[in-house]
């Protein structure tokens, strides 16, 4: 999830870039609207508050680690603010989560309307913990299967090429202070299988990975000054990088508060 402040903004940018972007729809409820950028599965949500008297209303409501929480805790910052695990068992998650002692609400139903009018529905499950630097993902179940959703996605105009490459989802980054309260935690919480670990010397950072269907999840400590360490002083430990693997040239692109990093 990408906070921006107008998402049909962001919209032109990614087409000049060469990636496609649809018109997601309005979450009436929360007042906020968004556009999608798929990779596959998996995505980019451009989201934006649209009625700023509803958003500020349902801060009462939602749960303290929900993405609206987030977005709100960083004072309005653009720049990528959580992520979401596509599931089919919310509920074993949550019971699992639960066991662990951490904090959940859900799962819980919810609903946008298209462009076109029509409702489409989801469920939701947010999860947190104060023993994590990182604010957790949160977990989604669409009711459907891969193979529905991708043809659902296909009759939508939400799945087509992008001009920049066949492109996929590789990873993820997060600026972390500490492996023991972010990647030993994931790692054990989550059940992900241990990926590469090496020195970034771009970052000037320590890297490791933890592996994932859709997206690997890097975290990068900083070994002293450096960029990964501005990330951290600018936006406390938080994803700052997504990489996208096929793109015709290599390059990065540094997009309200967040950089996309074309593999």
């Amino acid at each position: 999830m990408h906070y921006v402040e107008d998402p049909l903004e962001i919209s032109g940018k990614i087409k000049q870039y060469g990636l496609h972007n649809s018109i997601g729809g309005e979450h009436e409820r929360g007042g906020t609207f968004n556009t999608l950028t798929h990779f596959g599965l998996s995505y980019i949500e451009f989201l934006g508050i649209k009625d700023r008297e509803k958003f500020i209303h349902q801060q009462s409501e939602i749960f303290e680690y929900s993405p609206m929480a987030t977005i709100n805790q960083n004072l309005g910052k653009q720049g990528f603010v959580r992520f979401a695990i596509r599931t089919n068992n919310l509920q074993d998650i949550a019971d699992r989560l639960t066991q662990k002692g951490i904090k959940i609400d859900g799962p819980t139903p919810l609903s946008r309307k298209t462009p076109e009018g029509k409702v489409l529905s989801w469920k939701l499950l947010y999860a947190g913990s104060s023993l994590s630097e990182l604010a957790l993902p949160f977990f989604i179940d669409w009711e459907q299967d891969d193979e529905e959703r991708k043809t659902y996605l296909f009759e939508n105009n939400l799945l087509s090429p992008h001009s920049k490459g066949a492109l996929s989802l590789e990873y993820v980054a997060f600026a972390v202070k500490d492996f023991s309260t972010s990647y030993d935690l994931w790692k054990e919480w989550f059940g992900l299988e241990a990926g590469e670990n090496y020195r970034d010397e771009e970052w000037n950072a320590e890297v490791r990975t933890l592996k994932l269907n859709g997206g690997n999840l890097l975290f990068a400590k900083p070994l002293g000054q450096g960029f990964v360490n501005e990330v951290i002083q600018n936006r406390g430990s938080s994803p700052f990088m997504v990489g996208l693997l096929g793109a015709k040239e290599k390059a990065d692109i540094h997009l309200n508060g967040g950089i996309y990093r074309f593999l």
